[in-house]
């Protein structure tokens, strides 16, 4: 992302003035050609207006801000970006428009590297304008990017002209380079070393001494290069309670003063995909090293990888690249008959924008299936200018997530994804949502893909309602909806001890279709949920820290008319033997977590109905009080194995334990394990009910998986009949 800062005498706020409109054209000075969709904006200080565009014919009108003075920017792919200081009274004065005439860009492009030659992710390059510039009186341009997951940047835009360039923390001996750029330049190998910014600021764990009965474990981080990376967080987790550690220069760590036992061990730095033990690249399953009393072992590598991109170039409906446009890669996943696209790579891989080419590069994203969207705003491609919602278009140029195009991402980085924005949908979706008491809703509203579309649901669409409960969501693609509304009326001081806020949230859910014109409009009423409680009975009691850790959830079968997209509702601590879980709606389904090795759910009723493997459909606006009642048996029963084959195979396999019985296989069942074998190979899935059960060895599995999923790894499991307490074992191979 180009990021244009003028370095100028501060524009100062004028007293409110009549409204003022100011109208011009933009065209390319080398032929006088007009420039469509060149993105005009106003900034006072620090704020900037909502931008507006160019028409075919480059011309615009802009409504201007009441300060005395101000920066218009003028921005258009393939063009130096243009910025007039400009003054309101002068502007009220003339009744001439302005002519606004760009000049060919010119861009730096390098990679920057740390000492040791590893590629610097997210580091601050700067170019500083040293030229006057007849449109610039301040003689000063800052313009700003970040290196991308191949340590590459560029800096485009850039308006003919003398400039300085250096990188953040910069070591060369000539860390600033001095260049002279010419319309339509583009320079390349305008490298830098530099230091890499702190990785964390992490306290580490206080090392334990080594002795005789304690174990050691020892290892480095590396990178897929084979190099050490320095300043990576290493956890251990096992017997005792996890421990975290800072590598030294030379990528080492230690964790001594071990009990014996199995420990899983992992990496992370800021700029990589999170690394486990024996993998070669970050897309294999955690392994674990078995340590005995007094042992050291010394071998331990983790491989830290970027992970892999997506690539390519967004034009508009002309053909012409769009710069700025943020782009996005959704991953999508099974969610037990749900497919849902969520956004990825947080971390690195998030949100990026188009440069000046409109060539855009999402990156550290792991191996799976993505939608790519690019978020477009409503007035680049025709819309109104003072919608502040982006419109997103799916791969390979539609706003309807429905013919969307997945892209696979599989052992290499994915390029020429490349797209047209089309036209930007004009229906409207627009209602009013009311209270439990009829009052207009002081809460927010969403749009979402239905479930019941059978398409794939990406996130939903967020607005906040208008003083009288009205909301609108403007350029909906067609397609099938659900518009929820949610509030939370009363605040926790009116709560009584022991109970939610939660409570005090009321939802309410319709379903829309829209067209091509706009949809008939939503009227919704929100309503308090119901209320589950009772108590949890173990047979036998548990231990006594256990309890603080097991969690009662209620899972939504039909996300639709659950509100799961607004917050974490729906799960509850159990606390001395008993729940409350508030806010319940729709179907439901009941799952306990946080159970010790050996115990299993039982049983569990609400108001009678036996509700453990089941749904159970609460509506929307129950607003009633149901009791449950919990069993848990601490006699569950456990596969134990040895995978086979080779070290590379064991080391990233993981160990499915399903049941026979088709009916349970939905998501969170309890019938369903997922187990991380040893470096040995050595594997244990326990706390399983009673049952008939498949178990394989596979090496790619996602615990969110489908049941077409468990249904391909049925023909090559092996069978495991399981009474209570049971302990069978199993030897399987690994593909």
């Amino acid at each position: 992302m180009l990021v244009v800062v003028a370095v100028a005498c501060a524009p100062a706020l004028a007293q409110q003035q009549a409204p003022l409109t100011i109208r011009g054209r933009v065209f390319a000075a080398e032929n006088r050609e007009a420039l469509p969709r060149a993105r005009i904006t106003i900034a006072v200080d620090r704020d900037t207006t909502a931008p507006v565009y160019t028409d075919d014919h480059g011309e615009f009108s802009i409504a201007l801000p009441s300060a005395a003075s101000f920066t218009l920017s003028v921005v258009k792919a393939k063009f130096a970006v243009m910025q007039m200081p400009l003054k309101r009274a002068a502007l009220a004065a003339t009744k001439s428009d302005i002519a606004i005439a760009l000049t060919r860009s010119a861009a730096v492009n390098g990679r920057i590297v740390d000492r040791t030659g590893e590629t610097v992710v997210g580091l601050r390059v700067y170019a500083d304008r040293l030229d006057k510039d007849a449109d610039t009186p301040s003689g000063l341009l800052k313009f700003a990017t970040t290196t991308d997951d191949r340590g590459e940047y560029r800096l485009g835009g850039l308006p003919p002209g003398r400039y300085a360039v250096t990188a953040t923390n910069a070591l060369d001996p000539g860390s600033v380079a001095t260049l002279v750029l010419r319309p339509g330049d583009s320079l390349s190998s305008i490298d830098f070393t530099a230091q890499p910014p702190p990785e964390s600021a992490l306290t580490p764990s206080p090392q334990l001494p080594e002795t005789r009965q304690r174990g050691t474990i020892r290892g480095r981080v590396i990178s897929t290069g084979g190099r050490p990376l320095a300043q990576a967080v290493v956890s251990i987790n096992g017997p005792m309670p996890p421990r975290y550690f800072l590598t030294d220069a030379q990528g080492r760590f230690t964790f001594a003063g071990l009990i014996a036992g199995e420990y899983e061990v992992g990496a992370s730095r800021g700029d990589f995909l999170p690394g486990t033990l024996g993998q070669q690249t970050a897309f294999e399953s955690t392994s674990r090293v078995a340590v005995a009393s007094g042992a050291r072992v010394n071998d331990i590598t983790l491989v830290l990888t970027r992970g892999f991109a997506v690539s390519g170039t967004i034009v508009d409906r002309s053909g012409e690249p769009m710069q700025g446009v943020s782009m996005v890669a959704l991953q999508l996943s099974a969610n037990g008959n749900q497919r849902v696209a969520m956004l990825a790579g947080a971390m690195r891989g998030g949100t990026h924008q188009t440069d000046d080419r409109g060539q855009y590069r999402v990156f550290g994203l792991e191996r799976g299936t993505y939608i790519v969207a690019a978020l477009a705003d409503t007035a680049s491609l025709g819309g109104a200018a003072n919608v502040s919602q982006p419109v997103p278009f799916y791969f390979p140029g539609s706003a309807s997530i429905s013919y969307a195009v997945p892209v696979t991402v599989a052992k290499t980085d994915v390029a020429g994804i490349d797209f047209t924005l089309g036209e930007m949908p004009s229906a409207r979706v627009t209602g009013v949502a009311l209270d439990s008491s009829g009052a207009a809703l002081k809460g927010t509203v969403t749009l979402a893909v239905s479930q019941r579309s059978g398409s794939v649901v990406p996130e939903p669409r967020t607005t906040q309602t208008e003083a009288d409960g009205a909301f609108t969501f403007v350029n909906v693609a067609p397609g099938d909806y659900v518009v929820q509304a949610v509030q939370f009326t009363i605040s926790a001081a009116r709560f009584e001890r022991g109970s939610s806020p939660i409570e005090a949230m009321e939802f309410a859910a319709q379903y829309v279709s829209v067209g091509a014109e706009d949809a008939e409009p939503v009227r919704l009423r929100t309503a308090r949920g119901a209320i589950v409680e009772g108590q949890v009975l173990v047979l036998p009691t548990l231990p006594r820290d256990s309890p603080d850790r097991m969690q009662i959830e209620a899972h939504p079968v039909d996300v639709d008319l659950a509100p799961t997209r607004t917050n974490e509702i729906g799960n509850a601590r159990v606390d001395r033997g008993r729940f409350r879980i508030p806010a319940v709606f729709g179907a439901r389904r009941f799952v306990l977590s946080g159970m010790p090795e050996g115990y299993y759910l039982k049983s569990m009723t609400v108001n009678g109905v036996d509700v453990t493997d089941r749904a159970l459909d609460f509506g929307v606006g129950a607003a009633s009080t149901a009791s449950a009642e919990v069993v848990v048996s601490s006699r569950g029963g456990a596969i134990v194995g040895r995978t086979i084959g080779s070290a590379d195979a064991v080391a990233g396999s993981t160990i499915v334990v399903f049941p026979h019985d088709r009916e349970k296989w939905f998501a969170r069942s309890r019938f369903v394990k997922v187990a991380r074998p040893s470096r040995e190979g050595v594997f244990r899935a326990a706390s399983l009910p009673p049952g008939e059960y498949y178990v394989v060895a596979t090496s790619a599995f996602d615990p969110a998986t489908s049941r077409e999923a468990l249904e391909r790894l049925v023909t090559r499991a092996a069978t495991v009949s399981l009474s209570e307490a049971e302990e069978r074992s199993v030897d399987l191979a690994v593909p």
